[in-house]
């Protein structure tokens, strides 16, 4: 029996993260599922739901499933954390949530460069010693000090 927070991936909205409780549909199916990452426990993306298709991301991979078969997979969702910008991983999206207590200057030059509340970034490369880090944010690529990262909270 499902429980109040419990769903079927097709009504996820998109750039939720999942836990998966269980998969309903007959075995062969289910084992397919389990083959690609989809297995009970598993956490997942959901990228985008149309009304034929879902995009997830299972397993750092990108994979569309057809409503039916996203209807036998019943998910939770998982609470959104933050972490800093820096231990995101690379070619990972993430929206901004918020700046640490920093200086007010660099806050608002932050702020002036497009990192504002709601914005996605995803970082591109570290430099060779770490510092700095590329990333795109709003169509286009900038370079962040490792300690201006650090004061950027995200969540995935």
């Amino acid at each position: 029996m499902k429980d109040a927070q419990t769903l079927s991936l097709s009504q996820v909205p998109s750039g939720t993260r999942v836990r998966i409780e269980s998969l309903t549909s007959d075995q062969n199916i289910c084992n397919r599922l389990r083959e690609l990452g989809f297995c009970e426990e598993a956490e997942i993306r959901c990228l985008t739901s149309g009304e034929s298709n879902i995009v997830c991301e299972v397993c750092n991979t990108r994979i569309v499933l057809n409503t039916e078969v996203a209807d036998k997979i019943l998910v939770t969702p998982i609470k959104q954390e933050l972490i800093p910008l820096l231990e995101l991983p690379l070619f990972t999206k993430a929206k901004v949530n918020k700046l640490l207590k920093i200086d007010p200057s660099l806050k608002a030059r932050l702020m002036e460069m497009g990192i504002t509340k709601g914005t996605e970034v995803e970082i591109i490369r570290f430099a060779p010693l770490g510092d700095p880090i590329e990333i795109t944010l709003r169509g286009y690529r900038l370079s962040l000090r490792k300690s201006e990262a650090e004061a950027i909270l995200v969540s995935l």
